[in-house]
């Protein structure tokens, strides 16, 4: 795990909201699911966003798993800097996805 998942892990536990750090779907892992919500939050370093390509692919494969109805993708520096934005957020998909589930 990196300083930047961790940051995160801080920030869903602050909200206590429930997750599971590193989970697998399909053939694919990722950094933390939000099991009762359907939904996907990545910690991503700054290497990850120049391809954009294979992140797009990526969120697609997971969103055909039919177990993620949302993925949110956090640049590092932003879980550092912003934690009150990225908080937002995350409680902002929430509340959306209370809607579908």
């Amino acid at each position: 795990m990196t300083f930047i998942e961790d940051s995160l892990e801080k920030i869903l536990k602050s909200m206590k909201i429930k997750y599971i750090r590193e989970y697998p779907i399909g053939n694919l892992k990722v950094d933390f699911f939000l099991t009762e919500y359907k939904i996907v939050l990545e910690a991503d370093g700054e290497i990850f966003h120049h391809n954009t390509f294979k992140k797009e692919q990526r969120d697609k494969a997971l969103m055909k798993s039919g177990l993620v109805l949302k993925v949110l993708h956090f640049r590092g520096r932003h879980i550092l800097k912003y934690q009150k934005d990225v908080r937002r957020e995350i409680k902002k998909a929430i509340d959306e996805q209370r809607c579908h589930i």
